[in-house]
């Protein structure tokens, strides 16, 4: 059964379909405007209450997501190919690389009651090989109130549907990918949600999690039916949701999963994961306290590479 937790939420944001999305409950870019000096200043529109990003134990997650800052970024990301780079509205984009850097206690700058304007400033590099845009990279510079919160750099490829038909039948050895509304998701062994910083079971993504001498793994769960995750049908896991399920798993090794906060990210996404095939995460201590390194396994290949980093936030807002 379809889940329908956000379709109840009244949004002034742009049309979901612009920010390649179908529902407005899943569309947070409010603005973009050209800052006269070749980038950008984009706000996005931060719901008071979300039934996905603010579903967490912890309460600094559930007044500010960092995923919901990624996923904010990632919009305004969307509408710069199209309205500033001129792709068609057909562009098919493919995130390479994503980074994000924000403090464990950035929440306490998100104001108490309604929904809170986040202001993006954004520049963009581009690679064309001749006047053909091959990649872009667009670093967001976040901020809330006038206070500077932190930081994202994404980096996408972009194709035409020609090509990327392509690309999808060369990863499968010839064959076409089923689409997310045509398979059944497989959800046994969820992991308890409190463990892994959640609120709500269907909002897990770990199942298995086993831990030995020197590193974690778990299987990945994918539930097709989900708007926050599955906003429209796909025909590979995104990016964002192996993210999450990083998230989650480096939630679950930090010493207070209650109080956990991702504060780190350093992702590279290599190749296609597609939804018919096991999923799997391996974790293993990262270079630095809090770290962990995370890779993501399917058919015996690594498909991509997530470094997250967790801390515990403050208990609550300063006097």
């Amino acid at each position: 059964m379809t889940d329908t937790r956000l379709l109840t939420q009244p949004h002034t944001t742009v049309e979901p379909a612009v920010v390649h999305r179908r529902h407005a409950d899943t569309a947070f870019l409010a603005d973009v405007h050209p800052d006269g000096t070749g980038g950008y200043v984009a706000t996005a529109l931060l719901p008071e209450r979300h039934a996905y990003y603010a579903a967490h134990v912890a309460e600094a997650n559930r007044r500010l997501d960092p995923m919901l800052l990624l996923e904010a970024c990632r919009q305004v990301v969307i509408y710069i190919g199209h309205n500033g780079l001129g792709l068609a509205d057909d562009t098919q984009f493919l995130m390479d690389s994503c980074e994000l850097s924000v403090p464990a206690d950035a929440y306490v700058q998100r104001p108490d009651g309604g929904a809170t304007k986040l202001t993006m400033h954004v520049t963009v590099a581009a690679v064309r090989v001749g006047s053909r845009l091959r990649a872009f990279t667009s670093r967001c510079e976040l901020s809330l109130g006038g206070v500077r919160i932190g930081s994202t750099v994404i980096t996408s490829s972009v194709v035409s549907p020609a090509a990327y038909t392509l690309l999808r039948r060369r990863a499968r050895g010839g064959s076409p990918p089923p689409w997310s509304d045509q398979l059944c998701p497989y959800l046994d062994g969820a992991a308890p949600p409190s463990t892994v910083g959640r609120l709500v079971p269907a909002d897990v993504l770990l199942a298995e999690v086993r831990t030995g001498a020197s590193e974690t793994s778990a299987r990945v769960l994918l539930p097709f039916d989900h708007l926050g995750l599955f906003d429209h049908r796909l025909d590979h896991v995104p990016g964002t949701l192996l993210v999450e399920a990083a998230r989650q798993l480096g939630t679950a090794l930090s010493p207070a999963p209650s109080a956990a906060v991702m504060t780190g990210l350093v992702g590279t996404f290599d190749t296609f994961v597609e939804l018919d095939a096991p999923v799997h995460l391996v974790a293993r201590p990262g270079t630095n306290h809090g770290e962990r390194s995370v890779e993501v396994v399917q058919g015996g290949t690594v498909r991509a590479a997530i470094n997250v980093a967790t801390a515990r936030a403050s208990s609550g807002l300063p006097q």
